[in-house]
Protein backbone atom coordinates (compact mmCIF):
# COMPACT_ATOMS: atom_id res chain seq x y z
CA UNK A 1 0.00 0.00 0.00
CA UNK A 2 1.92 2.80 -1.23
CA UNK A 3 1.25 6.36 -0.88
CA UNK A 4 -0.55 6.38 2.37
CA UNK A 5 2.29 7.59 4.17
CA UNK A 6 4.54 10.18 3.89
CA UNK A 7 8.56 8.81 3.42
CA UNK A 8 9.67 9.52 7.26
CA UNK A 9 12.47 10.93 8.30
CA UNK A 10 15.95 9.21 8.70
CA UNK A 11 18.48 8.89 10.49
CA UNK A 12 22.39 8.85 10.24
CA UNK A 13 22.16 5.45 10.43
CA UNK A 14 19.30 5.06 8.15
CA UNK A 15 16.77 4.15 10.31
CA UNK A 16 13.42 5.45 9.59
CA UNK A 17 11.90 8.06 11.98
CA UNK A 18 8.30 8.52 12.29
CA UNK A 19 6.34 10.89 14.68
CA UNK A 20 3.47 10.12 16.66
CA UNK A 21 0.85 11.00 14.14
CA UNK A 22 2.84 8.43 11.91
CA UNK A 23 2.79 5.93 14.09
CA UNK A 24 -1.36 6.47 14.82
CA UNK A 25 -1.59 6.65 10.81
CA UNK A 26 0.47 3.65 10.61
CA UNK A 27 -1.73 1.47 12.88
CA UNK A 28 -4.80 2.58 10.96
CA UNK A 29 -3.87 1.29 7.69
CA UNK A 30 -2.51 -2.11 9.43
CA UNK A 31 -6.39 -2.24 11.38
CA UNK A 32 -8.12 -1.08 8.15
CA UNK A 33 -6.35 -3.47 5.82
CA UNK A 34 -6.85 -6.13 8.25
CA UNK A 35 -10.34 -5.89 8.44
CA UNK A 36 -10.21 -5.89 4.85
CA UNK A 37 -11.01 -2.36 3.68
CA UNK A 38 -9.17 -1.69 0.41
CA UNK A 39 -6.37 0.21 -0.66
CA UNK A 40 -8.70 3.12 -2.31
CA UNK A 41 -11.43 3.02 0.70
CA UNK A 42 -8.18 3.80 3.23
CA UNK A 43 -6.50 6.25 0.82
CA UNK A 44 -10.21 8.34 0.83
CA UNK A 45 -10.72 8.09 4.89
CA UNK A 46 -6.69 9.29 5.32
CA UNK A 47 -7.64 12.53 3.22
CA UNK A 48 -10.69 13.20 4.49
CA UNK A 49 -8.45 13.36 8.12
CA UNK A 50 -6.33 15.22 6.60
CA UNK A 51 -8.51 17.83 4.65
CA UNK A 52 -11.52 17.85 7.20
CA UNK A 53 -12.75 21.40 5.57
CA UNK A 54 -12.77 20.23 1.69
CA UNK A 55 -16.04 20.19 -0.35
CA UNK A 56 -16.28 16.31 -0.82
CA UNK A 57 -17.61 14.26 -3.64
CA UNK A 58 -18.29 11.25 -1.15
CA UNK A 59 -19.49 8.57 -3.92
CA UNK A 60 -15.73 9.14 -5.24
CA UNK A 61 -14.49 8.19 -2.11
CA UNK A 62 -16.52 4.64 -1.69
Amino acid sequence: MRGLLDAPLRSAGNQRRYGQAEWERLRFIRHASDIGVSPGAIAGVIELQDYPDRSWDLERLS
